[in-house]
């Protein structure tokens, strides 16, 4: 079974932000994703990370849920290299795990939040389990890198796929609308949604 990279417990000069990590000793609780996900976010990544390695060695299930998780604590703390490798392992794992819609859903999200548009968009697209969550990302990430139109026009594909828009998907809209000073149409999405 192929086990997670090895982490050193100093911080990343990507998580300039994140706590100082000291190495602990694990215990059976500490495997539980519950814990796993108070790690991500802390701003633990690698201290999580560094239990599913821990959780892989023991022969303990670690299922796309945990996986999934990581990611999340991977988009809190801005890790894309890191979140590359989780991709990665996701891979490997085949797909009872790439195409799990929670893992589908953090990957988009990853991609999106850390501005790698292309593999945002590409997975997206490709995506079997489009949800209101990789909806907002993607729809986020065309208004903050100027694409409007593609924002507005998934905004509206979105609800025709039978998503409601949530309160992240409708500043994102709103926001597009004011750059293509489409006013008639915020005030529209305001009421429908």
């Amino acid at each position: 079974m192929a086990c997670l990279p090895s982490l050193t417990p100093t911080p990343s000069p990507h998580l300039s932000h994140s706590k100082p990590q000291t190495p602990t000793i694990l215990t059976p609780k500490q495997f539980s994703l519950g814990n796993i996900s108070s790690l991500c976010k802390d701003g633990r990544i690698r201290e999580a990370i560094e239990s599913v390695t821990e959780m892989q060695s023991r022969n303990l299930h670690v299922g796309p849920d945990i996986y999934g998780t990581l990611l999340q604590g991977c988009v809190y703390e801005r890790a894309l290299p890191l979140g590359r490798q989780l991709h990665a392992h996701v891979i490997k794992r085949g797909p009872a795990f790439a195409q799990n819609e929670f893992v589908e859903s953090k990957l988009v999200i990853l991609y999106a939040k850390c501005g790698a548009s292309d593999v945002a968009t590409r997975l997206f697209r490709d995506s079997r389990n489009q949800n209101v969550f990789s909806w907002a990302a993607i729809i986020g990430l065309h208004t903050r890198t100027g694409r409007c139109e593609e924002a507005l026009s998934g905004y509206v594909k979105m609800q025709r796929d039978g998503f409601f828009p949530d309160n992240f998907v409708v500043p994102s809209a709103l926001k597009a609308c004011g750059v293509l000073r489409r006013v008639s149409s915020g005030r529209g999405f305001t009421r429908s949604s």
